[in-house]
């Protein structure tokens, strides 16, 4: 009896080895997450940064800083200014033009992706400056 007693308790020592080690598989992937949370927050951080200086740089040219104060602030009520700026801003950017539309139009997927993955409830207003970017083109 003692050598089925013998492999009855290896077999719960492997169970329970196997079952500890999956349990540990989540826990190391949170922490690694949770090292990893701050460095993407701070990348986005700036490349949020990098988007909002990049747009200032297209757009500060073509208009005046009360049309730029009104036009960040709140895009949504300055839809009409936006559009208004299209012509202007075809004739800045010229041959790239259509690589500033891709380059929306990309943000502004990816912007609604992300929104829609975090479960905010406001998703679909998450990407209001590059959806009224792109639509004013």
């Amino acid at each position: 009896m003692s050598g089925a007693s013998d492999r009855s308790q290896r077999a719960n020592c492997v169970l329970a080895i196997t079952t500890y080690k999956e349990g540990l598989d989540p826990i190391k992937g949170f922490l690694k997450w949770d090292k990893e949370l701050p460095k993407l927050i701070r990348k986005l951080g700036a490349q949020h940064d990098q988007f909002n200086q990049t747009i200032q740089i297209l757009f500060g040219s073509i208009t005046s800083d009360a049309e730029w104060l009104k036009m960040t602030t709140d895009p949504r009520a300055s839809l009409e200014l936006w559009k208004s700026k299209e012509t202007a801003l075809q004739d800045k950017l010229q041959n790239t033009y259509k690589s500033y539309q891709n380059t929306m139009a990309d943000i502004a997927r990816i912007m609604a992706k992300i929104a829609s993955k975090l479960d905010l409830d406001r998703a679909a207003e998450v990407s209001t400056l590059p959806n009224m970017l792109l639509t004013s083109c």
